[in-house]
């Protein structure tokens, strides 16, 4: 469901509460307390969750701090996205027009919100995220029953890459730098230059395949999507001993620097200095606002009606009979809403079914699936120097090889890929003294419709 994502934001202008971040690890509840004074205090309390949650209760005082707590990284899809304005309110109002086709769930299973990365040349790089709700509102609802209701949702890796950030304790240039954050669930994957995280991406544990085709899998994303910059360094963070020896043979296998120990912030404390700080991100959804505004109102109305009674017998019967008016028109209108839910189901579902069939339909092919596909069949002696991607025509590579025989192996293999309805030779030649064979070969696409997986509401999957 579409939410107002700045409207938890009033919180941090209260000044007189320090924040709380509150992080759920698998094994353990963590917590950090920073007062407004500076002073902070971590504590921490074993799983199950409510016991834990109700131990950190009895230890802070709601009224003193404001909560943030985090949603796994791998709960998350986050989307890096360059709009065409700077200001707020154009912003705000093309990522609402984009968010429906970068839903991978119904928009009722979901929330997003999403933060400004900078602004240049009239541009706005954004990072969206997207959780499924029912991931946040586990987070969400055992804190509420314990009586600390969280001000703010974010998105734990996020946190640690910016406290890592602050703390100068990763490369910072113009290369594509990345850093990898391993949890005892999963390694998550930030690409970023400067200070701008360019892709985010997470990997749960145990991972299939080589770290470094997938770290260079990401990279060729980033190249596909127009995001130019030479690889950078690697640094591969660990977040707990328990997953040390991960971290050990990721880092050693991407031949990068691992920060471990005191140089690691812990979760909790990063998600402290994240919103004292105004991070922007808050994935609470609306129906716990909501919630708190309903009893807010109630309370307001209850102390009213004290006020109301000490100053007149007259005013607080008024003021008790518009309360009832009130109640009798809102079981009237749950009435109403009660009727209607059937038809709203049934017309939730059709739409559901409409957006799978138009899904189905769609015969564009994207240029990463087409780039990851040709690079999968590119042999050792052959090596592309240009490619051109004609949205729903052809795909032009250009290529040198150590042998002509290489190049026509290659070109066959191009033939066989189910993406290519025609896969044609333009030119192909070598030097008459020898060298490398250079050649060029046109691809015509096929329609997406003869080989894309029917999709229904039955089989829909998170990605």
């Amino acid at each position: 469901m579409k939410f107002d994502a700045w409207i938890g934001r009033w919180t941090s202008l209260r000044k007189s509460r320090g924040w709380a971040g509150v992080f759920f690890s698998p094994a353990e509840l963590q917590a950090v307390m920073v007062a407004p004074a500076g002073e902070s205090r971590a504590v921490s309390a074993p799983l199950p969750v409510e016991a834990a949650v109700q131990s950190l209760r009895q230890q802070m005082a709601p009224d003193q701090f404001q909560i943030v707590t985090a949603v796994g990284a791998e709960d998350v899809l986050c989307q890096i996205q360059r709009l065409p304005t700077a200001n707020d309110a154009e912003l705000r109002q093309m990522v609402e027009l984009q968010i429906d086709n970068l839903l991978p769930v119904p928009a009722e299973e979901a929330v997003y919100s999403f933060e400004s990365l900078g602004t240049a040349d009239n541009q706005t790089w954004v990072v969206v995220a997207i959780a499924r709700k029912d991931a946040v509102n586990q987070r969400v609802a055992a804190l509420e029953a314990a009586g600390l209701p969280p001000a703010i949702v974010t998105v734990d890796a996020l946190a640690v890459f910016r406290a890592l950030l602050r703390r100068e304790a990763l490369p910072v240039d113009d290369r594509h730098n990345s850093a990898l954050i391993v949890t005892p669930t999963a390694v998550h994957l930030v690409v970023y230059a400067r200070t701008t995280p360019l892709a985010i991406r997470s990997l749960v544990l145990p991972v299939d395949g080589d770290w470094r085709a997938e770290l260079q899998r990401t990279l060729l994303s980033l190249a596909a999507g127009g995001a130019a910059g030479a690889p950078g360094r690697v640094t591969v963070v660990n977040l707990t001993a328990a997953t040390q020896p991960v971290a050990a043979t990721v880092a050693a296998e991407l031949g990068g620097t691992l920060l471990a120990d005191g140089a690691v912030p812990t979760p909790a404390a990063s998600l402290c200095q994240e919103c004292a700080e105004g991070g922007g991100l808050n994935l609470l959804p609306d129906e716990w606002r909501q919630r708190r505004r309903q009893a807010r109102l109630r309370r307001d109305l209850w102390r009213g009606g004290i006020a109301a009674a000490a100053a007149a017998a007259a005013v607080t019967a008024a003021l008790g009979l518009s309360l009832l008016w009130r109640q009798w028109q809102l079981r009237d209108v749950q009435a109403a809403v009660a009727r209607l839910q059937p038809e709203y189901r049934r017309a939730r579902d059709m739409h559901s079914e409409m957006v799978a069939m138009q899904r189905q339909l769609d015969t564009k092919y994207s240029a990463l699936e087409v780039l990851r596909e040709v690079s999968l069949r590119l042999p050792d002696a052959v090596k592309l120097t240009g490619f051109v991607f004609k949205k729903d025509q052809k795909v032009t590579l250009r290529g040198q090889a150590q042998t002509a025989g290489a190049a026509l192996e290659y070109v066959g293999q191009l033939d066989k890929c189910e993406l290519f309805g025609e896969v044609k030779t333009v030119s192909m030649s070598t030097p008459p003294g020898g060298g490398l064979t250079k050649f060029e070969v046109d691809c015509r696409l096929k329609t997406a419709a003869a080989v894309a997986p029917v999709v229904t509401p039955g089989n829909r999957k998170w990605r």
